[in-house]
């Protein structure tokens, strides 16, 4: 699903209009990256959490010559499912 198809969805289900809804949207997406940037963790209940976390330093096989290359330590972003998520989300997953 795409933003797109999200903001029509939500227009479709509340009755606003679909620029508005897709401004909401835009400055939700935006809202979100600045408090990552600032290191602060974004909780939405029921939903999960946006965090970032530091990645540990490892050893890498190099394929292509053959040996071991080191790969530093990064920054990753991560996502927590909440437990309501989970529990909607999960059970009804089909299977392929």
């Amino acid at each position: 699903m795409t933003k797109v198809e999200i903001a029509n969805q939500v227009a479709e289900k509340t009755g606003i209009t679909q620029v508005a809804v897709k401004v909401v949207i835009n400055e939700f997406i935006k809202s979100v990256k600045g408090s990552l940037l600032r290191g602060e963790k974004v909780t939405l209940r029921e939903f999960g959490t946006f965090k970032y976390v530091q990645g540990a330093p490892r050893r890498a096989r190099n394929v292509v010559e053959g040996g071991w290359v080191y790969v530093p330590a990064r920054k990753k972003i991560k996502f927590v499912p909440g437990k309501e998520f989970k529990k909607s989300v999960w059970k009804n997953v089909p299977v392929k």
